[in-house]
């Protein structure tokens, strides 16, 4: 992510989608500045390396030297390590051996996956940031899509099952961590600058061995409600802007809550009765 694309106006989707969380969750959302976490970072570097050119990928990750490097292979925490950490640019990641041999696994399973490798050359357009205003509420927008052309919208997501790698899964976790409205988000930015989307899913890809890859593409239903979550946002957004935004939580009040259906004893349970 340039620094051209985080000092331009608009607000990004990452910020917007906590908005349908709650007040609270977006006012946080607009003024955090964590540090990334060593998932995030994981993250990126196969972003990376599946994305960018060889000399952005030179200029981006570095490889620790031997001499910085402790007997696990981990960074070690001494004076001259740490001095050459902040010798490092901004947003440079310094890579272990361990992490770069996993690099290579990730990339040989994403090599061996014929419809990701062809997914990844039909959208050849890689990380090109987009802007624009949004016809219905006026909101100044900006979006980092992974990759796009030929009509299609992909995202890569590096990703921890807590149990199966599967799709079912992966569309669990996508629900809750708004990955669909953000699919939505980019296709309405693509769409105001003249790029038709046909297309739109994710490349999948799992953090730990053995680095499994899945391609996830959205059905009709599924680009519906993608669209609807990028446009609820929007709209809430606009609302709140004009009538000025609360501060409640999630769950201002008291909340009544139920037995997930399973657990019910006044209808007899089915195999769709498996959640909440």
């Amino acid at each position: 992510m340039t620094n051209e694309y985080r000092k331009a106006e608009g607000v990004n989707w990452s910020t917007l989608k906590a908005i349908l969380e709650s007040p609270l969750a977006y006012q946080h959302a607009c003024v955090q500045k964590d540090d990334p976490t060593p998932a995030m970072v994981w993250g990126s570097l196969i972003h990376l390396h599946m994305l960018q050119s060889a000399e952005a990928i030179a200029a981006g990750a570095v490889r620790v030297p031997d001499e910085y490097l402790t007997a696990s292979g981990s960074i070690s925490t001494a004076k001259a390590a740490k001095e050459w950490l902040a010798s490092l640019g901004d947003g440079v990641i310094a890579m272990t051996p361990a992490q770069q041999a996993d690099v290579a696994r990730v990339l040989e399973s994403v090599m061996a996956h014929g419809d990701a490798t062809e997914w990844l050359r039909t959208a050849s357009t890689t990380e090109q940031p987009i802007y624009w205003t949004d016809a219905a509420t006026g909101i100044a927008c900006k979006g980092l899509p992974d990759a796009r052309g030929g009509g299609l919208l992909l995202d890569v997501k590096t990703w921890a099952p807590r149990g199966k790698f599967s799709a079912e899964a992966f569309v669990r976790d996508a629900v809750q961590r708004g990955y669909f409205g953000q699919l939505g988000y980019y296709a309405a930015g693509l769409e105001a600058n003249g790029e038709r989307v046909q297309r739109m899913g994710w490349i999948v890809v799992q953090s730990a061995a053995p680095h499994d890859v899945m391609v996830l593409e959205l059905d009709a239903d599924a680009v519906d409600f993608a669209h609807r979550e990028a446009r609820s946002a929007l709209d809430r957004l606009a609302e709140w802007r004009s009538e000025g935004c609360p501060d409640e939580g999630a769950a201002p009040g008291v909340t009544m809550v139920s037995l997930p259906r399973w657990m019910r004893t006044d209808h007899n349970a089915t195999a769709d009765d498996v959640g909440f």
